[in-house]
């Protein structure tokens, strides 16, 4: 995990089009979600900012997934 997290969230595009790819493929990506919600969690003001940028994607999934991890760092400027 030390690799994700020195690239912060400014490698959350490419986690996406490989986290997506996971699920076309049919996998459950429970092993990627964890790692994804871990970077959310260890960076949350990082990770929001590029989530924001992606929440406006023409690509439906990566809006989707950008929704869903953006959960992990909201609860996390709640706690």
């Amino acid at each position: 995990m030390a690799p994700v997290r020195a690239c912060g969230g400014s490698a959350l595009p490419e986690l996406f089009q490989a986290y997506q790819r996971g699920f076309d493929e049919g996998h459950d990506n429970d092993g990627f979600s964890a790692a994804l919600i871990e970077l959310a969690l260890a960076d949350p003001d990082g990770v929001r900012g590029v989530l924001e940028a992606l929440s406006k994607s023409g690509d439906a999934a990566v809006r989707q997934n950008a929704a869903w991890l953006m959960e992990f760092c909201d609860n996390q400027r709640d706690a």
